[in-house]
């Protein structure tokens, strides 16, 4: 984004790069925002996955593996790690979709711009 802001600096008459200097700056600072609530999405599906394995290891004496499944052989210990699993699995699917509207977001600012990904090292 810099270069493509270096470049916005120096190709352009004064008034013109003003204004795509204050579009530009808009669409960096909704990016930016995107961005964090995505990483934080993240976070929170990493969390809930380390949550499910601490408490997956901490009642290993009520969870074994036969013939290829899981059994929990503790009732309560099978509703605790399941709500975990449903818990994860939101923060997935809310990690997932984030992340599906920051690369769109994206890639809408760089149409708008003239660019692609490849422009700006992407793949």
């Amino acid at each position: 984004m810099t270069s493509i802001r270096h470049l916005l600096e120096t190709d352009a008459s004064s008034a013109e790069r003003e204004a795509v200097l204050r579009g530009f700056d808009s669409t960096y600072a909704v990016q930016i925002s995107t961005r964090q609530q995505t990483l934080a999405a993240e976070k929170a599906w990493v969390d809930a996955v380390d949550d499910s394995h601490a408490y997956a290891k901490a009642h290993n004496a009520s969870i074994q593996i036969r013939d290829g499944h899981l059994v929990v052989l503790n009732p309560v210990v099978l509703s605790e790690l399941n709500i975990k699993i449903k818990t994860q699995n939101v923060q997935r699917e809310a990690f997932l979709k984030l992340n599906h509207e920051l690369e769109e977001s994206q890639a809408a600012a760089l149409k708008k711009a003239g660019l692609s990904r490849k422009d700006v090292g992407g793949k």
